[in-house]
Order: structure tokens, then C-alpha cells, then sequence
């Protein structure tokens, strides 16, 4: 029951609980909706006042817009306004801006171009000055090391002279010093070996006391070396063998330049002094005395002759030999005081059993009679070298008076005796061995050989094996023990060794050896020659100069010539065809010089080690470059100009430049004429000269190898010789292929009255037609005025007037009035040597008279005017130069505008400078400056006429530009008498001086333009160098009178 009750209880709780809980939820939503509702009018009522405000906001914003916009229209035309206010007032202000601008710029243009040009000026000189600095200071570096090395090479000359104890003063040093003192030249002639170098190097140690600077060359060194000789200092040059040693002879070429430079020093210097020695021949005097005025009689000393040497004087010479030798004379006293031509000699009183003896000391005694015997021979080579072997060989001194009688045949046997002993002694082997070798190496053994190489040197091996036909190893050691034996007799230490490599290495390692003497090394070529001709004439060295110096075809045994080689005719003959067949003219197109052999300064050895010296090999070359190319010589070289403008690609050492020339021109066939001239001068092969000649005219020659064989023959025409002999032959080839120079040598026409064997006589007729053949056929200067130099011959020394008289008239009435006409004023020249033939007026006075002034050159006009006045009206009163000085601004006028005066095959920069030297001699003449002074004046103007209309004349004239500086040159002598020619022509010389600097700015800027249009593939470079060509302003003479800065402008440094 009380389960019912409390289930009953819990149904009404339940009941009541549902009751309550639907009368809540009643309440709740009845109350949610209510709050809906109000919810829903309060939304109702923000979205009305929203857009209420909306629209107020809106409205505002319109009303603030339309307030905005209209503000900012009164601000915007406010500012228009005030802009265009601004605009006016900064136009006016720019327009006044602008003008102040152009006022100023117009001003200070004026004065910056002017300020720009003086600084470009300025600039400009300063780097040339920096320029001329460097090089200056560079040839200074150069020339000072290569000065203090020959002053060393000198000084230790003369004091190894010093120390030589063999010296005796004589009377011919006594009569050089004497000639040194009054001429300032010394020319010793004499045979080898007869002390020319001994009294040059005393008397060069005597003027050096004096406080003279001693330098010693040989053979082409002065040309190398010139740089180092200054003008201005106290110097005496010592010039050995300058025309060879054994070889003498002069070449035209090469020879006349170094002795143009030479006496050129001489006159211009007080403080110079120079000396030759010429190795003395039969021929000497024609081949080298008569070829330049530098060989002054006063000057030369002939020891052979003249001056030779005295009794006493020989006598005590070999006492002096004998004492430093430990020779010792026997007891009879030697009397020295004595003429022992004229005075008998005291006979020995020590009763002496033989002439020459060795005593038991081991001492060698001499007889005082053989003494005496010995000085009274007349020696083969110089006595005093003859004393000096004689006294150094054992073998010699026992010989006696034998070998001063017969030095060379001595020598030779003795060379021939070593030869014989070497098939038997292997010690004599090596020496022989070693003689030849050196002989055949140009007298220069080099003992590096013996630490690399020499038994592997092919021509070592082929004279060691003449002796046995085995290939016998070359030992070293033999080779040194040898040499060792050698050296004192027969080979002394080279002093040569550091001028053959003073060029390659800087510290050469080893040294060198070299024969006593030259007679010494011809005995060793006579001996091996005669004992292996054929081996010999097979090897390299035997070439055309060698065959010409040492080969002669063999002869009787009686006639043979100790001194040369002996071969026999027809491998001599053979010889001399082989190299005519391979003698052919050189393709200079083709041709690229890389360098040039001297067998006398050969390259150094390969030793294997050529990266060790590369370096000092550059760095010498460099140096040897710097100091090669220096045009600016201190000896002041007349036949070389160191003016640079147009050659900017290329520099040439002139004197350099004329050796190559001269190296290469000499031809084999020309060296073959030579040795057959030879061969007529020593008249013992007349029978191999016309074997010779008959296979020449036999084999199929071309005309310019025989045209060459003739130079060779007649030394270019210079050298006459008997044609006896050999009449035919060489008269059909002469002319046939001879040049003018060798025809006009060996042609006389038969009506001369002088019939000699040294020419040939052709008919007048023939030869008038051959030399006016050679002036229609050639324009070239030098073949027509050795025309006029053989009219002059035949004329004066043939005296054949009427043939002269005839072909000039043929020759006038051929050339007057013609194209051809200059070739007259070449003609003349030739006829009176450029005016220097003086005493030829009076044979030829009346063409002269009539053709001088039409015709003549500058130079001879100048040489001539006074002498032939004088011819014509006997008076030696004052002259009226007007007419001449006339007639001279024509031939310059000529000669500067058109080139009418150019020689054709002469250079032009040498001409005007001999022009300008003509001008100096001929104001001194005058002793009238004014008409100097005018004619100076007038060619200043024509040379401006030139510069205005450059583009008329530079075509048909050579080299005018530089006109003004060659004459320059000329007047003042490479300034040497510069002092001389301001007192002459003040005005003159004060113009040129302003000419040099223009010329030196308008060359700079030359350069520069040229250098940018060649660099440069812009248009515009090369507009502006062509306008700059064509701009000689900067060149006329009264542009900038101002230019000159008051410097000594120097022409050599343009």
C-alpha cells in the first residue's frame, strides 16, 4: 500500500513536474517572443535613423564638395595668374643671362685657344727635351760602358808595351812624335813585323803622359767604336791594318767614308791625334796612297825605306832579344856605335868554333861575328819580329845567320819538318794538328773547344787524319799538352778574345790563343797548303778571299814564292770556273738579311748551354742595338744625316749600311778579276793567266759575270795594269761587256800621242761612236761624268786636243735645246771634278765661256768663276760677283722648285750639303757678307714659293722640304764652324734656326697624325693627317718669327 501510495506520490510529482515545466516553457516563449518583437521595432528604428543620418552625411558632403571646388577655382586662377607673372619676368632674365654668356664666351675663347696652343707648344717641347734626354742619356750609358771597355783594352796595351823589356827607341819614333806634334797625323808604312805597332803604342803612351786619351782599333773598329771620340777632349787613335794584313788593298766604298770622318776629325780637332799603320806592298802607294788626300806626304814614314832602321839600332834590337832570352853574345865585346855598310866590323877574338853553339849550361852563345852578319841582313819580314823568333825558337837561333837571310823558307821548312816527325811521334801529331787547325780558324783557337767538343770537331779530325787513314780518337789531353808545347814558340794568349765575344757574353769563360805573328801563321797555311793541296781546297775556308790571299798556281821550283800556296794550274783554273758557274746576281726582293758572318769575330762555340747565356746574349744585343742606331756622332760624320722626319718605319746606320753593301756587291765573279790582276802584277804567271783567260772566252758566260770578272781585273776601273800579254782576249770582251768606268780605263782612241801597253787603241771613229752610244743610253750622273773625266785625259795628259774639240761639239749639237740637256752639266762635272780641276780652264777657256754659267752645276760654277774670269781678261782685280750671284739664285731656284739640278743617281742630301759648304768657301772668297746675306734672303723665298704651292711642286721635286737643314748642314759644317757662319750670315743663320724649329713642331705633329691614321679605321683620322700633310703653315718663314726660343736648335736632333 505504501508501495502504491509513494508510486501514486511520484505520479502526481511527475505530473506536477510536467505541468510546471509546460507552464514554464509557455512563459518563455510568450516571453521570447515578446522580446522578438522588441528586438524587431528597435532595428526598425536604427535602420531609420541610419538612413536619416546617411542622408544628412551625404547632403553635407555635396554641400562641402561644391564649397571645395569653388575654392580651388579662385586659388587656380590665382596662381595662373602669378605663372604667368613668373614666365615673363624669367624669360627676360634668361634672355639677359644668355647674352652676358655669349659676351664672355666670346671673349675667353680668344684667349684659351692662344693659352692651349702655348700650352701644346709647350708640352710638346718638353717631351721632345724628354726625348733627347732619354735617348741622350741612354747612348751616354752605352757609349760610356763601351769607352771605359777600349779604354781598358788600350790601357792594358801599352802596359804590357811598358813592360816589354825588348823595345828600343829608335830615330823614327823621334821623327813620329815630331810629326804627331806639327800635324796632329802619323801615317807608318812598313812590311810585317817591322815595329809599326810598337812605335804607334809608344807613342801612344807617350801622349798619354801628356794627358791624351789612348784608343786602339783595327780594321773596321773605328766605324763601331766612333761614338766614343769626342771632338772636345785630348785623344790619339791608334788605326792597325785599316786595309788588311795581309791583303792590302782599298775599296772606294767602304775605305773613303771612315777616312772622310777621319780627316774630317783631324782638321776640326787640335786635340786629336791619329795614326796608321799600313802594311807595306810594291803596290801600296797607287792602290792606297793616291786614293785619298788624307795621305799626306809630310805624314808618311816608310820604315822600309826612309826611316828604316839603323846599324846600331839592329844591333840593339837582338841584343835586347838575346838578353831577355838568356842568349848570350861570346866574349868578344859587340861594338854597337858602327856603320856596318861603310865600317868594317871587329872580327870575334874569342876564336869561337862555330857560329851559334849550345854550352854545357845549356845557355846558347852567339858569335859576335854572326851578330853583326845577322844585322846586316835584309829580312823577309820586319827584323825586329825576324829577332824576336830567332830568339824565342831554339831551333830558329840555332840556324844562325841562315834565317835571318831566308826567315820565311826557314819557318816553313821548320812547320815542313814538324810534319815529317808527326808520321812518327804522336806528341808532334797533335801539335801540327793544332797549328793548322788554328791557322784554318782564322788565327783564333778557342780553349773552350777543349772542355766541350773538340773531338767531335769535324775539321780537327780531318787534318789529324792526313796522318794515318784510321779514325783515331781525338784525346783531350794530348790536345792540351800540345797546345802547352806550343804556346811561347809558335802561339801566344789572343788579346783579340774579348772583342770576338765582347757582343755575345759579358764574362767569357776561358781564353784564347793566336799566333805570334802573321808570318808565323802564312808558314803553317804555305806548309799544310803543299803538303795537302787538295785536301785544302776542298775545306770551307777555302773561298775566293782566301784562293786571292794565299793560292797561286805552282811554278818551277826555282820561281816559287815561300810566302803563298802552290797549287797546280788547272785545279786552280777549275776552281775559279766553279765558283764563276755558281756566281749569280741576287734577287733583293727575295732577300731578308738576318745577320752577317765576320770570319774575324765569329759566333761563340755551342757549348750546350745556350739557356745559361741567352739572357746576357739579349741583354748585349740591346745595348749593341742603342748604341748602333745613335745617328748623333761625336766625329761628326759629313756622309751621314740623323734627320728622322719622313723615315718614321725605318732607321739606317749609314757607315753600317756601306760595309753590308760592300760585302755583298763584291761578287765571285769580280773577286776572280781580282786574283787574275793579281796574277798580272807579280809576272810570274803569264801561262796560267792565259789558260785562264782562254777557257773564260771558251765557256758560255753571262754578260754580267763578265761584266763583273772586268771590274774585278781593273778594280772598277780604277787600277791599270799590262795588257801585253793578254791584248786579245780581254779587248773583244771589254767591249763587248766592260762599264763606262773600265772602258774609259783601258781605251785610247789611236790619234793620242801616248802609245803605252796599259791601253788599248781603238779607232777615233769607233771610239767617238762608243762614248756618245753610252751618253744617249744613260742618265745616271756618274757613268756621264766619267765620260767628261776621260775627255779630261785624253785632253791634258794625251794631249789629243782635236779629238776632245770634236766630240764636245758633236756632243753640244746632240744635246742642246734638248730633254737631255742636264747630261752636259753632268759632263762638265766629270771634265773639271765638280770645279776642283782648276788648271783645266786654260785648255778648255773657250767652251767654258760659252757653256759654264748655261750649263754648269752649282758647285762648279762656284769652282771655276774666279779662274776663269781670270783666264779671260788677264786682270786679277777686284770681281763683279753680281753676275754670278745672279746666275746662282737660278740654278737654286731650279734646284729647289722643279729638281732641274738633281743629280740622277746622286743623293740629293748630299748634294745640297755640298751646296751649302760650296756657299761658305765661296763667302770667304768674297769677304763680302752682303752677298752672302742676299743670296741667303733670296733662297729663303723661293723655298717659301715652294711651301705655298707644295702641291705643284712636290711631285717633281726630290726632297725639298728639308732643303733648308741639308744646306744647314753644309754651311756650317755639322756645325762645326758654326761661329764662323753667324759673323758670314747673321740674318741667314738666324732664320735657319727659326726654319729647324718649325720644322721640328710641324714633324712632331706629323708623327702623331700619321700614327693615329694608321692606327685607327675611322675616316675622320685619316681626313685629319691629310689635311696636316698638306699644311706647310706652320713652315713659312714669317708665320711665328717668335718660334725661336733662343736655343741652339741642333739640325741632328730633328
Amino acid at each position: 500500500m505504501l508501495r502504491e501510495q509513494s508510486r501514486n506520490n511520484n505520479d502526481q510529482i511527475v505530473q506536477h513536474i510536467l505541468e510546471t515545466e509546460d507552464k514554464i516553457n509557455t512563459s518563455i516563449s510568450s516571453h521570447n517572443r515578446t522580446i522578438s518583437a522588441k528586438m524587431d521595432a528597435m532595428q526598425l528604428n536604427f535602420a531609420r535613423r541610419d538612413e536619416i543620418l546617411y542622408e544628412r552625411v551625404h547632403s553635407n558632403e555635396v554641400t562641402f564638395n561644391e564649397e571645395v571646388h569653388k575654392q580651388n577655382k579662385a586659388v587656380m586662377s590665382i596662381i595662373e595668374n602669378e605663372k604667368e607673372i613668373l614666365q615673363v619676368n624669367h624669360a627676360e632674365l634668361i634672355g639677359r643671362l644668355y647674352q652676358t654668356e655669349l659676351n664672355i664666351q666670346s671673349k675667353t675663347e680668344e684667349t684659351t685657344k692662344d693659352i692651349l696652343a702655348c700650352v701644346e707648344q709647350t708640352k710638346r717641347e718638353i717631351t721632345d727635351k724628354i726625348d733627347i734626354l732619354n735617348v741622350h742619356h741612354k747612348k751616354t750609358v752605352a757609349v760610356g760602358a763601351s769607352k771605359l771597355r777600349k779604354q781598358d783594352h788600350s790601357n792594358a796595351i801599352i802596359q804590357c808595351h811598358q813592360e816589354d823589356k825588348t823595345f828600343i827607341k829608335t830615330c823614327a819614333l823621334e821623327k813620329g812624335k815630331r810629326i804627331l806634334d806639327k800635324e796632329n797625323l802619323l801615317i807608318l808604312l812598313a812590311k810585317g813585323g817591322s815595329g809599326k805597332t810598337q812605335i804607334a803604342t809608344h807613342l801612344a803612351s807617350i801622349f798619354q803622359d801628356e794627358g791624351y786619351i789612348p784608343f786602339f782599333f783595327t780594321d773596321n773598329d773605328i766605324v763601331r767604336y766612333r761614338d766614343m771620340i769626342s771632338l772636345s777632349d785630348n785623344n790619339i787613335i791608334i788605326v792597325e791594318d785599316l786595309f788588311g794584313r795581309s791583303n792590302v788593298d782599298f775599296f772606294e766604298d767602304y775605305h773613303r767614308n771612315i777616312l772622310d770622318i777621319l780627316l774630317n776629325c783631324v782638321k776640326r780637332s787640335k786635340g786629336l791625334k791619329v795614326v796608321f799603320t799600313i802594311r807595306n806592298d810594291p803596290k801600296c802607294k797607287e792602290n792606297i796612297l793616291e786614293k785619298h788626300e788624307i795621305f799626306l806626304r809630310k805624314c808618311i814614314m816608310n820604315l822600309d825605306y826612309d826611316n828604316s832602321l839603323l846599324d846600331k839600332e839592329r844591333i840593339n834590337i837582338l841584343l835586347s832579344h838575346m838578353k831577355y832570352n838568356s842568349i848570350i853574345p861570346c866574349n868578344s865585346p859587340v861594338k854597337v856605335d858602327i856603320c856596318l855598310d861603310f865600317e868594317p866590323f871587329p872580327c870575334c877574338s874569342s876564336g869561337c868554333t862555330a857560329d851559334v853553339m849550345k854550352l854545357p849550361c845549356g845557355k846558347i852563345q852567339i858569335c859576335t861575328n854572326t851578330i853583326y852578319l845577322c844585322c846586316m841582313s835584309d829580312t823577309y819580314v820586319g827584323f825586329p819580329e825576324t829577332c824576336r823568333m830567332f830568339c824565342n825558337d831554339e831551333s830558329l837561333t840555332l840556324l844562325g845567320v841562315a834565317y835571318f837571310r831566308d826567315a820565311s823558307n826557314s819557318l816553313v821548312d821548320k812547320i815542313n819538318d814538324l810534319f815529317t816527325k808527326s808520321f812518327e811521334k804522336l806528341s808532334c801529331k797533335y801539335q801540327y794538328s793544332v797549328l793548322v787547325y788554328t791557322a784554318l780558324k782564322y788565327n783564333f783557337f778557342d780553349n773552350n773547344l777543349l772542355n766541350y767538343h773538340i773531338e767531335k770537331d769535324e775539321l780537327f779530325k780531318r787534318i789529324f787524319s792526313i796522318f794515318d787513314g784510321k779514325k783515331t780518337k781525338i784525346r783531350k789531353t794530348l790536345v792540351k799538352q800540345a797546345i802547352r808545347k806550343l804556346k811561347g814558340g809558335y802561339l801566344i794568349d789572343s788579346s783579340r778574345y774579348s772583342e770576338f765575344y765582347e757582343d755575345w757574353w759579358s764574362n767569357p769563360r776561358g781564353n784564347a790563343y793566336m799566333f805570334k805573328h802573321q808570318a808565323v801563321h802564312d808558314a803553317v797555311l804555305v806548309s799544310f797548303g803543299n803538303e795537302c793541296p787538295e785536301m785544302l781546297m776542298k775545306l770551307d775556308i777555302c773561298n775566293l778571299n782566301f784562293i786571292l790571299q794565299y793560292i797561286r798556281p805552282s811554278l818551277k821550283s826555282s820561281a816559287l814564292n815561300s810566302s803563298v800556296i802552290h797549287v797546280d794550274p788547272e785545279l786552280v783554273i777549275n776552281t775559279l770556273c766553279k765558283f764563276l758557274e755558281l756566281d749569280i746576281p741576287i734577287d733583293w726582293k727575295n732577300v731578308k738579311i738576318i745577320g752577317i758572318s765576320d770570319p774575324w769575330n765569329p759566333p761563340p762555340i755551342d757549348t750546350g748551354e745556350e739557356n745559361h747565356f741567352q739572357e746576357q746574349r739579349h741583354i748585349c744585343d740591346s745595348v749593341k742595338y742603342e748604341s748602333d742606331n745613335d745617328d748623333n756622332i761625336s766625329l761628326g760624320a759629313k756622309s751621314e744625316d740623323s734627320d728622322s722626319d719622313m723615315e718614321v718605319f725605318e732607321k739606317v746606320n749609314l757607315e753600317m749600311g756601306r760595309e753590308l753593301s760592300h760585302l755583298l756587291n763584291r761578287r765571285s765573279s769580280e773577286l776572280i778579276g781580282e786574283y787574275i790582276r793579281k796574277c798580272i802584277i807579280e809576272r810570274k804567271y803569264v801561262s796560267f793567266v792565259k789558260m785562264f783567260l782562254e777557257r773564260l772566252s771558251s765557256l758560255p758566260y753571262s754578260a754580267d759575270q763578265i761584266k763583273n770578272f772586268l771590274n774585278g781585273l781593273t778594280r772598277r776601273g780604277t787600277c791599270l795594269m799590262n795588257l801585253t800579254h793578254n791584248s786579245d782576249i780581254i779587248r773583244d770582251l771589254a767591249l763587248k761587256y766592260a762599264e763606262v768606268n773600265v772602258f774609259c780605263l783601258i781605251f785610247r782612241p789611236k790619234s793620242s800621242t801616248i802609245k803605252h801597253y796599259n791601253f788599248y787603241q781603238l779607232d777615233d771613229k769607233l771610239f767617238d761612236e762608243k762614248l756618245m752610244a753610252i751618253i744617249e743610253e744613260n742618265k745616271n750622273y756618274k757613268i756621264i761624268a766619267e765620260i767628261g773625266n776621260i775627255l779630261y785625259k785624253i785632253e791634258i795628259e794625251d794631249e789629243n786636243h782635236e779629238f776632245v774639240k770634236r766630240l764636245l761639239k758633236s756632243i753640244l749639237d746632240k744635246l742642246n735645246d734638248t730633254e737631255d740637256s742636264l747630261k752636259i752639266r753632268y759632263l762638265i762635272d766629270g771634265m773639271f771634278c765638280k770645279g776642283r780641276r782648276t788648271n783645266a780652264v786654260t785648255y778648255f777657256k773657250e767652251f767654258l765661256h760659252h757653256n759654264l754659267l748655261t750649263h754648269g752645276s752649282i758647285k762648279t760654277i762656284i769652282g771655276l768663276w774666279e779662274t776663269l774670269n781670270t783666264e779671260t781678261y788677264k786682270s786679277s782685280e777686284t770681281f763683279d760677283y753680281t753676275t754670278l750671284m745672279s746666275v746662282l739664285t737660278q740654278k737654286f731656284k731650279a734646284h729647289i722648285l722643279t729638281g732641274e739640278d738633281w743629280e740622277i743617281g746622286v743623293d740629293y742630301q748630299l748634294q745640297t750639303q755640298e751646296y751649302g759648304a760650296c756657299l761658305f768657301n765661296l763667302g770667304m772668297n768674297i769677304q763680302d757678307n752682303k752677298f752672302i746675306e742676299e743670296l741667303m734672303k733670296t733662297l729663303f723665298d723661293i723655298h717659301e714659293i715652294f711651301l705655298q704651292h707644295m702641291s705643284v711642286y712636290h711631285f717633281v721635286s726630290p726632297h725639298n722640304i728639308k732643303f733648308l737643314i741639308y744646306l744647314y748642314n753644309g754651311f756650317t759644317s755639322f756645325r762645326t764652324r758654326i761661329d764662323e757662319a753667324k759673323l758670314m750670315s747673321p740674318l741667314g743663320m738666324e732664320k735657319l734656326h727659326c726654319y729647324i724649329s718649325r720644322y721640328k713642331s710641324f714633324v712632331k705633329k706629323f708623327r702623331e697624325d700619321m700614327k693615329h691614321a694608321y692606327q685607327s679605321s675611322n675616316n675622320q683620322d685619316a681626313v685629319v693627317f691629310t689635311v696636316t700633310l698638306m699644311n706647310m703653315n706652320i713652315l713659312y718663314p714669317d708665320t711665328s718669327d717668335d718660334d725661336d726660343d733662343g736655343s741652339d736648335n741642333n739640325p741632328d736632333e730633328v
